[in-house]
């Protein structure tokens, strides 16, 4: 696609931005998010200048009216959009705040629990790629900072988080992390235990014997024994 394209989609892009602003119409609203699922799916995201700030803010709104945001069809392709635009080149979250931080784990834990409902049925497989580590590290150190949010929509991150930590749950039971790479074993663990702690979830002997498991292995690892 030309140059000339990509700034008449940006200067479109803005105008839309710029009317929500004045007006806030939820049916802009729809119309922002319909062309952006259109971006996304040209794969031309990155070629497109827009106030950033203010589309986390439009973004960000609307997953806070779900309970369930996983279920909802709009939310699950935002998500999607916003890990194409976290891994960009152009714009970029800077984690300035409690705020960034918290929508976008929200981004991956919604992107995450979708993504294993469908390995849990047996319709695709969860490969950890370079983005999905990306993703457990925001959601770790998330977990992490948890006892110390005090923010309005923690209980609402709260059961996202819940959610997503009984996806994972379900996806240890049916499939066997035995023959990842160790890195990717512990990095498994690295979240889940996080997880169980942060969110006062039980422990159940499966639990106990997958993470028994994995430390046992891990130590016949000379290069990750020390870290154990």
């Amino acid at each position: 696609m030309s140059e000339l394209s990509h700034e008449n989609i940006t200067n479109s892009v803005n105008k839309i931005m710029r009317k929500i602003e004045w007006t806030n119409s939820k049916n802009l609203k729809k119309l922002l998010f319909i062309l952006f699922k259109m971006l996304h799916r040209c794969r031309i995201l990155n070629y497109i200048q827009f106030n950033f700030d203010q589309f986390y803010e439009i973004s960000f709104s609307k997953f806070l009216i779900f309970t369930k945001p996983h279920k909802d069809s709009v939310v699950r392709d935002l998500s999607k959009i916003w890990i194409r635009i976290i891994n960009g080149s152009r714009n970029k979250l800077r984690f300035d705040t409690i705020d960034e931080l918290m929508f976008t784990c929200a981004v991956y834990s919604i992107h995450f629990t979708n993504k294993l409902k469908k390995v849990n049925h047996g319709s695709s497989h969860f490969e950890l790629t370079k983005i999905k580590k990306r993703g457990l590290l925001i959601i770790y150190f998330t977990l992490f900072a948890f006892p110390m949010i005090a923010h309005a929509s923690k209980i609402w991150l709260h059961k996202v988080l819940k959610v997503l930590h009984n996806s994972f749950k379900k996806y240890f039971e049916k499939s066997s992390i035995v023959d990842l790479p160790p890195e990717n074993q512990l990095f498994f663990m690295q979240y889940y235990l996080k997880s169980h702690l942060a969110l006062n979830m039980p422990l159940s002997s499966h639990d106990a014997e997958l993470c028994n498991g994995v430390v046992e292995r891990l130590l016949t690892y000379s290069s990750l024994s020390n870290i154990i």
